[in-house]
């Protein structure tokens, strides 16, 4: 509510703004009949892109296409007045930060990174593979492709050169099996198995891939700090330097 207060010194009259419970209580009204809860209208969104990406694992259709389109669009409002929520929340003074140089890539990196795959990087990769590693939900070996490659290679390399160009990996492909080992002899309890998971052969190929571009640059993006899961690197050697 806006009140006119009475004039003072000057010419004008000072404005005072109230806010009113009356207005919070509509307002909450409009959020949930109108706008919709925040939270549970991101949680719909998701549910329904998952079920329009397993229908157009099955169909291919352009309509289902659109659709999963606009629904990210969507989902992404969504998410930005998120973020504008909880920073309010939160009653942080979030600023830019031009004048940090943060690590990135030169244009010599990013070529590396995207340059297209090659028959050669393909069947290198894969001929490294351990033969008669545990079988993914495939249930081939590496050994197979690696012992019948004049026969499939063609068909390999077309499929993993389509993957980069940004072909959808097909379900069956992009499964994983989870098996829990034992960690004891006799296990009784749940944290006594260790969990992995079983890809199948040709989803390793394109992640082993992408794993080998990135570990060349890794070196020139990370801080020297930065141990964790890096080649060379140990976690002790930070100890040792404090």
């Amino acid at each position: 509510m806006v009140t006119h207060l009475s004039r003072l010194k000057s010419d004008h009259r000072p404005l005072k703004l109230s806010l009113l419970s009356e207005f919070i209580d509509l307002v909450k009204i409009w959020n949930k009949e109108v706008y919709g809860h925040i939270f549970t209208r991101k949680q719909l969104l998701t549910r329904k892109l998952e079920h329009i990406e397993f229908e157009r694992d099955r169909t291919n259709s352009e309509f289902l296409k659109q659709i999963e389109m606009d629904m990210r669009e969507e989902l992404e409002n969504v998410l930005h007045h998120k973020e504008i929520l909880w920073r309010q929340k939160t009653r942080c003074d979030w600023r830019d930060f031009p004048s940090i140089a943060f690590p990135c890539l030169k244009d010599e990196d990013l070529n590396f990174l995207n340059r297209p795959v090659s028959n050669e990087e393909i069947k290198v990769v894969l001929f490294y593979m351990a033969p008669l590693k545990a079988l993914g939900s495939d249930g081939f070996h590496a050994l197979f492709y690696q012992s019948q490659w004049d026969h499939v290679g063609t068909s390999v390399c077309t499929w993993v050169k389509e993957v980069f160009k940004g072909k959808n990996i097909d379900s069956d492909l992009n499964n994983s099996l989870i098996v829990l080992i034992p960690q004891t002899q006799s296990p009784m309890q749940f944290s006594q198995f260790w969990p992995t998971s079983l890809c199948s052969v040709i989803y390793k190929l394109v992640m082993k891939i992408i794993a080998n571009r990135v570990k060349v640059v890794f070196p020139r993006i990370l801080a020297p700090d930065q141990v964790g899961f890096v080649v060379g690197r140990n976690i002790i050697d930070n100890i040792i330097i404090a």
